[in-house]
């Protein structure tokens, strides 16, 4: 990741940059601590919506889950912030728990769409200081499931801050845990501002840990 544009030197506290991520210029700020990195931002594409999926006993049968166990008090529906991903709301951490993707199935209700990534997430956490449980999958891209994915979580907080789910006053401030089921639980930050009914800013964050290190021989 090349940095293409600073727009101002670091003080000590943050520094903020624009980083080239193959999709054009990504504004990201960096806050330390101790001189070192601590954590760090990236700013998301404003968020769009649409379409949402009525047949909820298909995306049900998606999730191999009985339809009841998906909150129809909201929309089954798409939101991006640059990629695109079906969001769908179930009511707690025991569906969570029992997601299985099928793939068949994902296929013929989201290859119309263009894409083939969908989103879960409930209202019931695991971690205190969460405020969602999140689970994502990708197997028409070879991704079984994700541990965290950044660029979900940007319209997964739109989305909680949309349908009234979370306060935003003028910002909400949201935690998603993801990858529990796998063993590997992360905590993304998100931050969505609003003027008015629009949503005008959307930031995701969080802190990398150390997980190993390892050595490769090459040998001609």
């Amino acid at each position: 990741v090349l940095a293409r544009e600073r727009l101002f030197d670091w003080s000590g506290d943050a520094a903020d940059l624009r980083l080239e991520e193959g999709v054009g210029l990504v504004p990201v700020r960096l806050e330390f601590r101790k001189g070192a990195p601590h954590m760090i931002w990236m700013t998301q594409p404003l968020p769009q919506f649409g379409p949402a999926i009525d047949d909820v006993a298909s995306v049900a049968e998606m999730l191999s889950i009985e339809p009841e166990a998906i909150n129809t008090d909201l929309p089954v529906e798409v939101g991006s912030c640059g990629v695109p991903f079906l969001f769908v709301p179930v009511r707690d951490l025991a569906t969570m728990r029992r997601l299985r993707v099928r793939q068949d199935v994902l296929k013929r209700l989201l290859e119309p769409l263009g894409f083939g990534e969908v989103f879960i997430f409930a209202p019931e956490v695991e971690y205190e200081g969460s405020t969602v449980h999140s689970r994502m999958f990708a197997p028409d891209f070879g991704i079984g499931e994700d541990p965290a994915t950044g660029i979900a979580s940007g319209p997964l907080g739109a989305y909680l801050v949309r349908y009234g789910l979370v306060p935003a006053d003028p910002t909400a401030y949201i935690v998603s845990e993801q990858g529990v089921e796998m063993g590997r639980p992360s905590f993304i930050h998100i931050q969505v501002t609003r003027q008015g009914e629009e949503i005008v800013r959307v930031q995701v964050g969080g802190q990398s840990v150390y997980m190993g290190e390892g050595d490769m021989e090459l040998a001609d």
